[in-house]
């Protein structure tokens, strides 16, 4: 007799097989690398198991460099290294870009590594169109211990510490965070807002005051497109080198 429902849908019963409401567990299994919270609907992800090719790599200052590595990924085979300067912004960057997404709350993920002089870990989310900008960047200071945020006036502030995350070379450690693009304010204006971050088994309110607002008020030229990046920066004294992988760019956060 008929006992459940197709996986691609919730009608229909059928008698051979059972049909599941939420694949996610079945997609883990098969290797996917959206295990981590599994919350929104996701548009791009990737563990670089196919290369790098995707993303555009971004070394600055003296010794950075961006390479595709064998061995201390979260999953799989392959991670990628990136391996801050020493001299002026002493980063090294991952980023790709999207068409702007529907106004909704959009989430960025991504495993990461920590190193004995690594500096900063930063997730951003910068969109824009003719007539808006918005920029969601949140980061982790493994020198002081703590998230902070980036405010529209262009300065970070503290939300949460102390946080920890773990000096391996395995990319053993989580950043995630989410900003609703989808509010307006009283007077009808456009106005997305920082909802959480997550990092390893902690969520994190972001709720300081004044700060909750990403939106400014210019654009500039051209169709809009949303920028996701993973920086990794590093102290002056050496360079330092961090693992990502497992990066994911969601929407219809709940």
């Amino acid at each position: 007799m008929p006992h459940g429902t197709p996986d691609w849908g919730l009608v229909g019963p059928k008698s051979t097989t059972f049909g599941l409401d939420d694949l996610g567990e079945h997609a883990v299994r098969l290797g996917s690398p959206d295990f981590f919270d599994r919350r929104g609907d996701v548009l791009w992800l990737t563990d670089f198991s196919e290369g790098m090719g995707m993303v555009e790599a971004l070394p600055a200052g003296a010794g950075a460099a961006v390479r595709l590595v064998t061995g201390y990924s979260r999953q799989g085979a392959f991670c990628v290294g990136l391996t801050a300067g020493t001299t002026g912004l002493r980063s090294a960057t991952i980023q790709k870009m999207f068409p702007w997404p529907v106004y909704s709350r959009i989430g960025w993920e991504f495993s990461f590594s920590c190193h004995l002089q690594t500096q900063y870990w930063e997730a951003t989310v910068a969109g824009q169109s003719p007539t808006l900008e918005f920029d969601v960047s949140v980061r982790y200071d493994h020198v002081n211990n703590i998230l902070e945020c980036l405010t529209p006036g262009g300065v970070y502030v503290p939300f949460a510490t102390p946080v920890v995350a773990h000096e391996y070379d395995t990319c053993d450690n989580t950043l995630k965070m989410v900003a609703d693009l989808g509010l307006y304010n009283a007077a009808g204006v456009w106005a997305p807002e920082y909802v959480r971050a997550i990092l390893n088994d902690v969520e994190y309110p972001v709720e300081v005051a004044g700060v909750r607002q990403l939106v400014y008020t210019f654009g500039g030229p051209g169709g809009p497109f949303i920028r996701c990046a993973a920086y990794h920066f590093g102290l002056a004294a050496g360079n330092a080198v961090g693992y990502v992988d497992n990066v994911i760019l969601t929407q219809n956060e709940p």
